[in-house]
């Protein structure tokens, strides 16, 4: 609850996030920082000494009495100075004295907490005065561990703890030496921020199949699992793990104990392996992998409890194991903790709750439960969203079911949706305390992004329609299967007919909605949020319109004799404008973030930016077998070569030098190179890409080097072509990296294409095209 006896000091509690349960202002008053001085009689630690630190930027008196004091102290069992406080490691409070306020916390976490509030309540002083609230608070968390795993999560506490996010779950260097020990590693330096900043670092080994990959395992006869001898290996096959090994169990069990050793860890996760992956020797084959995979675990983990009694257990459950849950939660004993993981159930942005009838069960015995949900549109693509209803929904659900631990995913970056995660940190703390719109304003005040209440009017519109669209997947279908039924070979897609992106009730609400924050997006002038408004209206135009192109397929298909070439080169065009809105406006907001933090653009972002496109360059190939032409064959992929298992005969890598100048003509500026895996047991790596002219080099991508596989089986790479005199030769060179020169003989097959297209930029994207 929030009681203020001015409604004024409702514009300090503006300034505090995560809001705290119980907030009371009584008044304002105002020192110099040379008037205010830290007191306590506590051993320095390292959170404790960040709180003084925090507190410092307001409180500088030397004197041993000074004026104002903030008092720091333990809230001991003994005898409570406040009684009713929570008994949470992280509980604080602040209560007023005579002659200044007194922190309590229950630890030296809830010290710190007690300070970041103070500091996020008076902020930055104005030459050396401040205001100081006399205040009184109760606070502590909703959801014991709130945190992160992927992304920069590791290199970003120092920002996400501010929101008092807690944990990060960090992977765990795994291999063995040339000696055989095995050997597990995790930043010492992680560990010692995570000390300072109340975040606690649990490392963990990933998916179980996995890791024979970079660990040195691969060549471990008495090791890695026996494949299904009735099928073919799959393309870039990794060997999994037997379970059923001693030497396995032994493996881990180092792995885990080395692990132990490190100071300051509490909690270790190993990761069951995210696909169903049976190991077909005599021991494993006709038992189910997943139990097998927890037995060896919980064995394995012996060794780390000799190293160091008080540590714990986690287990992540997987996609694959889905359909056995049941049983894995039988099989793991009452001591280990168990998070929820499924690819497509977790990584979900939809209305559906999360946590279901067997977790929530499960959790409400006091089991020890976690869960990983994605914080973004989608996991494999990025699309920006503002999303506070969503952040909301997901974290007062699993207040309610009672988890111990919401690790959140955001990928590429925290940079990204900055947005997201302070949400996270708000609503995974106090669950029922802002509502979207009051946190919105509270964000907006703390960012000094515009006027509060426009981008909380603004946010509101953005979270709501960006939920449509984040519900529908349409990314996440897109990058898999571009067509989505273009072809025409069956109706339209049925994984959408249930979207609101289809069937709205009112065909014009969704696309009025999203162009009102279009409009309120350019009445604040800022561009992120103008990009953002922009992408998402063309987003939603752009399901409708594969419809139709469908349905004209079909019927083209069928009967084509009455094919409507008017109405496909009409849909068409406009999927085109779809395509170059959400192309320029993805890449000039990915540009600002990476420009900010000197990074370079993620190839999920060039992937989203440009999926859409090649939707187009098979409905406009499609067009093209029915009569009708293309008015802007330049933004259409040119295929330029296929590689295949002869280029790479006599060395894993090689260099391809193509002759564009007639591609090119005069159409210089940005293109996007685009490399389409076709088959084979080996993907290929893409090193490098530039643009010469005489042996001059004019250009070089700058973005990251990506692979074609059976994992990401197309990719796009941005290189820019400056204006060279027309008598001048360009050429393009591209530098692959494929079959491995020890692969064995029956599996020195790969294969795929390369092209180049005009890219969209600003300019060729009319001003005001939503209108």
């Amino acid at each position: 609850m929030n009681k203020n006896s001015d409604k004024d000091f409702n514009e300090w509690l503006k300034r505090i996030i995560p809001l705290p349960k119980m907030i009371i202002i009584k008044e304002i008053k105002h020192f110099n920082i040379n008037e205010i001085g830290i007191v306590h009689q506590l051993n320095l630690s390292p959170s404790l000494q960040t709180a003084c630190n925090l507190l410092s930027r307001f409180a500088q008196s030397k004197d041993a009495n000074p004026k104002f004091s903030i008092r720091l102290v333990l809230n001991e069992d003994e005898q409570p100075i406040i009684s009713d406080l929570s008994s949470d490691d992280q509980a604080y409070a602040i209560e007023p004295q005579e002659d200044g306020l007194m922190l309590i916390g229950n630890t030296h976490v809830g010290l710190l907490y007690a300070a970041l509030t103070l500091s996020q309540i008076i902020g930055e002083p104005r030459e050396t005065e401040v205001g100081v609230p006399i205040v009184r608070i109760i606070d502590f968390p909703d959801i014991s561990e709130r945190g992160q795993w992927g992304g920069n999560s590791a290199s970003d506490i120092n920002w996400t703890h501010q929101w008092k996010l807690n944990v990060v779950e960090s992977s765990a260097g795994l291999g063995i030496d040339e000696n055989g020990k095995a050997y597990a590693s995790i930043s010492r330096d992680l560990i010692q921020q995570g000390k300072e900043l109340g975040v606690k670092i649990v490392p963990f080994i990933p998916h179980l199949e996995q890791i024979a990959q970079g660990s040195g395992i691969a060549n471990r006869k008495d090791i890695i699992s026996t494949p299904d001898p009735s099928k073919p290996l799959p393309s870039d096959y990794i060997p999994g793990i037997c379970m059923s090994s001693q030497a396995t169990t032994e493996l881990i069990g180092e792995w885990l104990a080395e692990i132990a050793r490190i100071d300051s860890v509490s909690d270790i996760m190993v990761w069951l392996s995210e696909d169903r992956a049976p190991c077909f020797c005599e021991k494993c084959i006709g038992k189910e992998p997943f139990i097998l995979e927890v037995k060896c675990i919980v064995k394995a983990f012996e060794k780390a409890k000799e190293i160091n009694p008080a540590i714990h257990l986690r287990i992540l459950l997987t996609q694959g194991s889905y359909a056995v849950n049941d049983k894995v939660l039988e099989a793991v004993p009452e001591d280990v903790g168990v998070t929820y993981y499924d690819g497509g159930r977790t990584y979900d942005s939809s209305h559906n709750p999360m946590i279901y009838p067997l977790l929530e069960e499960y959790a409400s015995k006091g089991r020890w439960l976690g869960v990983y949900p994605q914080l973004t549109n989608a996991w494999r693509s990025v699309f920006p969203w503002t999303a506070p209803q969503f952040i909301q929904y997901r974290a007062k659900e699993f207040a309610i079911k009672h988890l111990s631990c919401v690790i959140g995913y955001v990928v590429p970056s925290n940079r990204f949706f900055e947005f997201n995660v302070t949400a996270w940190g708000e609503w995974t703390w106090n669950s029922s305390g802002r509502t979207p719109e009051e946190f919105a304003k509270a964000y907006a005040i703390t960012n000094k992004i515009c006027d509060p209440d426009i981008f909380a009017e603004w946010a509101l519109i953005a979270g709501e329609v960006g939920w449509v669209l984040a519900e529908s997947r349409l990314f996440l279908h897109l990058i898999y299967d571009p067509a989505l039924g273009m072809r025409g070979e069956r109706p339209f897609d049925m994984r959408f007919q249930k979207s609101d992106l289809i069937n709205p009730e009112d065909p014009k609400s969704l696309t009025s909605i999203a162009r009102e924050a279009v409009e309120i997006a350019h009445k604040a002038g800022v561009p992120d949020m103008i990009d953002e408004s922009e992408a998402v209206l063309a987003a939603i135009y752009v399901l409708p319109i594969l419809r139709d192109i469908s349905k004209i397929r079909l019927k083209a298909n069928t009967n084509p004799e009455t094919s409507d070439k008017d109405h496909l080169e009409f849909a068409l065009s406009r999927l085109d404008l779809c395509a170059s809105v959400i192309q320029t406006r993805l890449m000039c907001w990915g540009k600002r973030i990476c420009l900010k933090d000197g990074s370079s653009l993620p190839s999920r972002l060039r992937d989203t930016s440009n999926v859409l496109l090649r939707t187009c360059d098979i409905g406009w190939e499609l067009a093209d077998s029915m009569g009708v032409n293309n008015p802007n064959p330049q933004y259409r992929v040119k295929k330029l070569y296929s590689w295949n298992a002869r280029d790479f005969e006599s060395n894993p890598s090689v260099k391809l030098k193509f002759d564009i100048t007639e591609i090119v003509s005069r159409n210089f500026g940005s293109y996007d190179i685009t490399f389409t895996y076709d088959g084979g047991a080996y993907g290929t790596d893409v090193e490098r890409i530039a643009v010469f002219s005489e042996n001059i080099l004019l250009s070089e991508s700058q973005d990251l080097k990506v692979r074609a596989s059976i994992w990401e089986r197309w990719h796009e790479m941005r290189i820019e072509i400056p204006r060279v005199h027309l008598d001048k030769r360009l050429f393009l060179t591209i530098e692959l990296t494929g079959i491995p020169a020890d692969a064995p003989e029956d599996r020195r097959t790969c294969s795929g294409s390369i092209g180049i297209r005009k890219a969209y930029e600003e300019k060729d994207v009319p001003e005001l095209w939503w209108r």
